[in-house]
């Protein structure tokens, strides 16, 4: 039997290996995926440990991490399917609403309702910098 999500392949014994059709949502203490390759639509949370409040979601398909913000310790923080997660930004963060990746270009761009601006940095946490905080 495969794992919640994964197809089972043509010759009946080996399981998907990856998914490359999915839905991801925030819910709060955990973010989870739906795969949209099986015939059940089935919630799973991704294991990516202890979270406050997860919001603000995206997925990069190139690096196959997901990045997300924690409104409790005001954080972003990426992680992978094996459930290994770095903290990317830890400062001068307060209240993240909005959450986008540009996988190609390699940037990350994010609002912060609270600091109102718009924000954006190089996917390795390098290069950050205010876009636009006038008139928000």
């Amino acid at each position: 039997q495969c794992p919640t999500g994964f197809p089972l392949l043509v010759d009946g014994r080996t399981c998907q290996s990856s998914l490359s059709n999915f839905l991801i949502f925030a819910r709060r203490t955990d973010i989870r995926i739906i795969s949209m390759e099986t015939h059940y639509k089935t919630d799973v949370v991704w294991p990516l440990g202890q979270m406050g409040h997860s919001i603000a979601v995206d997925y990069n398909h190139i690096e196959r991490k997901v990045y997300w913000c924690d409104s409790d310790d005001k954080t972003i923080k990426r992680g992978r399917l094996d459930g290994v997660v770095e903290t990317l930004f830890a400062a001068d963060i307060e209240v993240v609403d909005g959450l986008a990746v540009d996988a190609v270009g390699e940037k990350i761009y994010w609002t912060d309702t609270k600091l109102k601006r718009i924000e954006v940095a190089r996917l390795d946490g390098k290069g950050r910098k205010v876009l636009i905080s006038d008139g928000m």
